[in-house]
């Protein structure tokens, strides 16, 4: 037992010294105890008592947990405490391996040196080497003529090296007398060099960004992060650019618990008088002096009252557009969206509690035009619902619900007003034998609105009858599969009725805020029916956890409407988007320059009033297709198709396909249609050339118009520790700024970052 304790003891302190001496950003996480069980295996162990001495010789081998230690030779004293391994000495930790020729360590005083060491560390394959590693303290070590580099082989791409290194944990490691080589062969003298050794969060400054263009010159990015707290800390930002001037920005961040968390980031810069009476022809609203604050949160309060906060200030509608870099520094929404192909700004405080069958949202809505100076913008300051579920009232076949809402409409110019939505529904849901079922609702929506101006113009009382009945059933059939990934099938159809009615009231005295207002409210009076028939494809798909999860496989719904009366006043569908026809002309063809982004959901398309189902202005609407396939995780495809029957026409479609291979090549590809109004196309692909030269491109293609837009193309090339990549960007004339176009070299160490980068453009 005591003889077990001491080597439990002793490779416990050895396992403390040489983990921490790391010359690499990324230490092994392990912590171990002198607790645990210790197996010792090797040709003769004896103990001297004379010289007390523990000694272990041939072929010795301790494991203790997952680490394995292995030598030709191990000796313990235990009076002076020192403690050496000997010959062929390899230490396995997980993934991680360490070699040497001899360790030696004072259990004591924890000191002690490693001879002719190499270290493999499997997190970001750091390969790390030196004559001698030596312990000076509890969290200091040196490293003499010692090397660093993420490459495999005794001849690596390249190294960095290190005359002499002191290393102090959660500190700071101090190179001197270091060279950055290519082969063996330097190329960059460092006489003295600090570098962050930190393995916790922990102030201090990061490395600078580097970075140069034709337009703005040198460009230097530095970075100050502050460990304020256990659960606050803030980064800021100083950013030097040789045309422009400088920059400078701050980013606090804390976290209450798991779901509680919130963030502000903040940028100000002053740009040169020269620098922006050169560069912005003309202005579209910019002015020298130019920032932006951001703040977004999430706080639960418990399970059921939830609030969160996105509010944004912006000194000018091209910010986004002309300080993206600096913004990305931020991660948050700006990361998932093309930030130069934002239409609006949107700032919002969102709260919500729910009761087991009620609920009240409360929001506050600002937005902000980054197209063009609006001042009829609407803003909903605040908007209150209240609603209930269906319930069922006591001893009958029926069934209650009641929504109701209030809005209060604010904008610079255009008629302003309060809003009070009260609409109670009766419902009777029957089922008959489990194939069909039948729902017919009736209610009565009051609409109470009031005028803020001093006239009084709009005050206004309006009631509606609203009725539906929705007539369904579901035939299924499920296949048994015996395949090895796939175990069921289930294939369903879903043919449903809906029959809508709105009753025709005058509505012309009413106010209308917006040019969808009269759809979403309610408005229109509707007598007629809607008609859909929908086919799923489903599957029990093995998962990699050996569980069956359901997936869709294919979709598709195929639905028209005829109306026996006409919704008078109703917006047509065919190159509707919201506003008025010369709006919509106007705006469409700005917008062209952008389509959305393949990751987004066909945003464009959520404009559609959803209610009127492809209204044309005849009895029978358009019909509208909606098909996904998703047979393969290499394949996915989705589609929106509106036909016009009466001009035997599409009005607008939507296509998106997505394809990759086993190889990760890709391509992403999405069209937009929109009769007399828009068309165009989104393409992003990756194309593999060999294991290690990969081209790529991507671009906006307006057909509308018969012009690219944005275009980017490029090569890749990978080594095993290192990369470079080779670009070219055109970006189309707009908002003030002519024409760009760009090139780039962008070259990589693994392990390391970014290594140098030069951009600039190109007449």
């Amino acid at each position: 037992m005591k003889k077990t304790y001491i080597l439990s003891l002793s490779w416990t302190i050895t396992l403390l010294f040489i983990l921490p001496g790391l010359l690499s950003a990324s230490t092994p996480k392990i912590n171990f105890s002198s607790e645990g069980d210790v197996n010792i295996k090797a040709d003769m162990m004896y103990y001297d008592q004379i010289a007390n001495l523990y000694f272990a010789e041939g072929n010795v081998v301790i494991l203790r947990e997952n680490s394995v230690l292995k030598a030709n030779k191990v000796t313990y004293n235990i009076v002076s405490q020192d403690a050496k391994a000997v010959g062929n000495v390899t230490l396995t930790e997980g993934e991680d391996i360490l070699r040497c020729e001899r360790l030696d360590i004072n259990m004591d005083t924890r000191v002690g040196t490693i001879s002719q060491a190499t270290l493999f560390i499997k997190e970001n394959n750091y390969h790390i080497s030196g004559q001698s590693f030596e312990k000076l303290g509890e969290n200091r070590y040196r490293v003499l003529h010692g090397t660093v580099t993420t490459c495999d082989g005794d001849a690596p791409d390249w190294k960095i090296t290190g005359g002499e290194i002191d290393v102090t944990l959660e500190g700071i490691a101090t190179l001197k007398n270091s060279t950055f080589q290519i082969r063996n062969v330097p190329i960059v003298y460092f006489p003295y060099f600090l570098y962050p050794l930190k393995t916790k969060r922990s102030t201090g400054f990061l490395l600078p960004d580097f970075h140069y263009s034709s337009s703005d010159g040198v460009e230097i990015n530095n970075s100050f992060f502050w460990a304020i707290s256990g659960n606050t800390d803030a980064t800021f930002y100083l950013d030097y650019s040789e045309e422009k001037g400088l920059g400078g920005g701050m980013e606090f961040r804390y976290v209450l618990n798991k779901r509680s968390k919130g963030k502000v980031f903040q940028y100000y810069t002053e740009e040169r008088s020269s620098y922006f009476e050169d560069e912005y022809n003309p202005t579209y609203g910019r002015n020298r002096k130019r920032g932006l604050v951001d703040y977004e949160g999430e706080h639960y309060f418990n399970d059921t009252s939830y609030a969160k906060a996105h509010m944004i200030w912006l000194s000018d509608r091209k910010i986004y557009k002309d300080y993206g870099t600096e913004i990305r520094r931020s991660k948050s929404e700006w990361d998932m969206v093309h930030i130069r192909s934002k239409e609006k700004s949107e700032s919002f405080i969102f709260y919500t509690k729910n009761w087991s069958q009620y609920s009240l949202t409360s929001e506050l809505n600002y937005f902000k035009d980054l197209l063009e100076r609006d001042r009829t913008t609407l803003q909903r300051l605040p908007k209150i619902t209240f609603s209930g579920q269906r319930q069922n009232l006591t001893g009958t076949p029926l069934y209650f619900k009641v929504d109701s809402s209030y809005d209060y409409f604010s904008r610079h110019h255009g008629v302003e007003g309060q809003r009070i939505d009260l609409f109670p529904k009766i419902s009777w849901p029957s089922n008959f034998n489990n194939y069909v079922k039948f729902t017919p609702e009736i209610g009565i929506k009051s609409v109470f609105a009031y005028d803020l101006t001093k006239n009084r113009k709009y005050d206004k009382t309006k009631s509606l009858l609203d009725a539906n009945a929705e007539l369904s059933t579901t035939v299924l059939r499920v296949y048994t599969i015996s395949g090895k990934k796939i175990a069921k099938l289930k294939h369903s159809i879903e043919p449903k009725i809906l029959y809508r009615y709105v009753s025709d009231e005058d509505q012309d005295e009413f106010p209308f805020y917006g040019p969808m207002d009269r759809n979403l409210s309610g408005f229109y009076n509707r007598n007629g029916i809607t008609y859909s028939l929908t086919n799923r494809l489903t599957a029990k798909v093995l998962q990699p956890d050996g569980s069956f999860a359901e997936q869709e496989f294919a979709f598709l719904r195929i639905s028209q409407s005829y109306y026996f009366t006409h919704p008078e006043g109703a917006p047509i569908l065919e190159g509707y988007n919201g506003n008025d026809s010369s709006d919509l002309r106007t705006k469409l063809r700005r917008k062209n320059y952008y389509f959305t982004h393949p990751d987004e959901e066909m945003r464009f398309f959520s404009l559609w009033p959803p209610i009127l189902e492809g209204y044309n202005g005849n009895d029978f609407s358009d019909l509208l297709t909606e098909l996904r396939l998703s047979f393969t995780e290499y394949a996915y495809f989705k589609g929106h198709v509106s036909y016009n029957p009466y001009h035997n026409n599409l009005s607008w479609y939507n296509t998106y396909l997505f394809l990759k291979n086993k190889r990760d090549d890709y391509i992403r590809f999405e069209y937009r249609y929109v009769r007399d109004e828009l068309e165009g196309y989104y393409i992003k692909t990756r194309l593999k050339l060999s294991n290690k030269l990969s081209a790529f491109y991507k671009g906006y293609h307006s057909e509308f118009n018969s012009s690219t837009l944005d275009s980017l193309y490029g090569l890749e090339y990978y080594a095993q520790c290192w990369s470079i990549r080779f670009s070219f960007q055109e970006r189309a004339k707009q908002d003030g700024r002519d024409r760009e176009s760009e090139y780039s070299i962008l070259f990589n160490l693994a392990g390391l970052g970014k290594l140098g980068e030069f951009e600039g453009d190109m007449d």
